[in-house]
């Protein structure tokens, strides 16, 4: 079965945006990676917290993006809070480069999170604590071509984000790579592919056909209708 993602931006959610989310849960997405780029670590945490009681309920699986701290902080306080459940992070391409580079080695980006709250290896491991039925946390990574999802691969991923397949507002001026290209990234990738840019109802059967283990909306999942919403979930549910 292929997933639904949504990755979040407030700023495009003419509502209020925990109601988003609500709406989003009740519809069916799979996972929401909370991006929100311009809050700063203690208003991302406090969102984060809204925002993973919500997501617990249904349940869906909600992605913290970026904030490594945060990821740590909120993981050590779930332990007493059953409202809380950190069930991933989602980093870029940038951010893992910067750690391998740093520690010479890719297979050290686990060892060694230090500069974003990780502490010890040990800490890195106890993120990977989930709960009941998983036994780690999912770590994703946006990559742009096969080269950054090998390196992904290299620092332990899950799973990538593939982007941009089709034009996008969300990225003006980035060239779409196409359908071809995500069947072929696809079939070379070693870790599951989810397309991302431009998915619509009417082109993500096409990305499921290429061969992506899901298709990832940004701008779709904070406008478009309940019903909308759950209708594209159940075309990649699916497949």
């Amino acid at each position: 079965m292929c997933e639904l993602v949504v990755i979040t931006n407030r700023k495009l959610c003419q509502g209020d945006f925990l109601e988003r989310i609500r709406l989003l849960c009740e519809a069916g997405v799979d996972k929401m990676v909370l991006r929100e780029k311009d809050l700063d670590e203690q208003e991302y945490e406090r969102l984060a917290g809204d925002v993973m009681e919500i997501c617990k309920r249904y349940p869906v699986k909600c992605m913290l993006h970026q904030h490594l701290a945060v990821a740590e902080k909120l993981l050590l306080q779930g332990k007493s809070d059953r409202k809380i459940s950190v069930d991933g992070i989602h980093l870029s391409v940038p951010l893992i480069k910067q750690y391998s580079e740093r520690m010479g080695f890719l297979s050290q980006v686990q060892d060694d999170v230090l500069e974003q709250g990780f502490k010890s290896k040990k800490n890195w491991n106890e993120m990977h604590a989930l709960g009941k039925e998983q036994k780690r946390i999912l770590f994703g990574v946006s990559a742009h071509s096969l080269e950054e999802i090998l390196l992904a691969d290299g620092c332990g991923a899950d799973y990538v984000f593939y982007s941009p397949v089709f034009e996008t507002s969300c990225k003006p001026g980035a060239v779409p790579k196409g359908t071809d290209a995500l069947k072929k990234i696809c079939k070379k990738s070693p870790l599951p592919v989810y397309a991302l840019g431009g998915i619509l109802p009417e082109n993500a059967v096409l990305c499921l056909k290429a061969g992506a283990a899901g298709v990832c909306v940004m701008s779709f999942g904070m406008t478009a209708s309940f019903g909308e919403i759950s209708g594209l979930g159940k075309v990649c549910h699916a497949f």
